[in-house]
């Protein structure tokens, strides 16, 4: 998804609705997008198993959600800000 300018808050929304979740989400490259800590609230909670996040160059990003991230995501491995 890197740097696609589409995708937005309202598509991890969308994304994040699957019945089955993303609980087998494992790698997640957010680099570059234009999204807020919604996107990412939305994605820690449908997909915690993620091991591998990449949020470069996220403008919109703050502490609170980097704290979420680092306290919700229980198997993580490797974050790149």
């Amino acid at each position: 998804m890197s740097g696609c300018l589409k995708i937005d808050d309202q598509s991890f929304v969308n994304l994040t609705k699957s019945e089955d979740g993303l609980h087998r989400l494992r790698h997640v490259n957010m680099s570059m997008l234009e999204v807020s800590d919604f996107a990412l609230v939305n994605l820690c909670k449908a997909a915690p198993n993620i091991e591998h996040l990449e949020l470069n160059r996220i403008v919109d990003l703050t502490e609170y959600a980097i704290n979420l991230v680092l306290n919700e995501l229980k198997k993580l491995k490797f974050v790149d800000f």
